[in-house]
């Protein structure tokens, strides 16, 4: 029931002001929109990567498409307290970050296509490319949950040793599954 009119009161700031920084009502309280990712630019970053793993080529572009690897504790923690307390509102605070992987995904999945020497996985690229970047949500929702909840409000960076430990951390989680998987109902592979 928040109005921008009430944003603007509490913050001290003009309406104008507010449009200034803000394109909507919405995108103050669930985020900016993210600029639409063009596959053209996404297969321009990974041919100029190096041969490797893709995911820290992805993650650049998402770094660079959202403009910072920083995360306002204070507002990833009210961000999340709002999809806790109002579950309907997930999709609204999720869905920036959303849209840019699913462009993320089908960008990457053409340019596998195009390049399957440097898949891992036999068959599908679109299957690849939604795994990899499915890792790097799981992992960024992770580290942006960690920090929101680690009761410091100061601004926090993601850095590359952390997503390196928390894709780890989900390796080592989906490992043990796969493992208790295939104890209980032989080989799931």
């Amino acid at each position: 029931a928040v109005t921008v009119a009430d944003i603007c009161s509490r913050a001290e700031v003009s309406r104008s002001t507010f449009f200034n920084y803000m394109p909507s009502l919405e995108a103050a309280v669930f985020g900016r929109p993210y600029p639409r990712l063009a596959a053209e630019d996404v297969a321009a970053r990974l041919d100029a990567a190096p041969n490797g793993p893709l995911i820290p080529v992805l993650l650049d572009i998402v770094f660079s498409t959202i403009g910072h690897s920083a995360v306002n504790p204070e507002v990833a923690s009210r961000r999340f307290e709002l999809m806790r307390r109002r579950p309907e509102t997930q999709a609204q605070v999720r869905g920036p970050l959303s849209r840019l992987f699913d462009d993320l995904a089908e960008s990457a999945a053409q340019w596998l296509e195009s390049h399957p020497g440097r898949a891992q996985l036999a068959g599908s690229p679109r299957r690849e490319a939604r795994l990899l970047v499915g890792i790097l949500g799981l992992a960024m929702e992770d580290l942006v949950v960690t920090l929101g909840t680690s009761g410091s409000f100061e601004d926090a960076f993601l850095t590359p040793d952390k997503w390196a430990e928390t894709i780890e951390t989900i390796s080592r989680i989906a490992t043990a599954e796969a493992r208790g998987l295939a104890d209980k109902h032989g080989d799931v592979t």
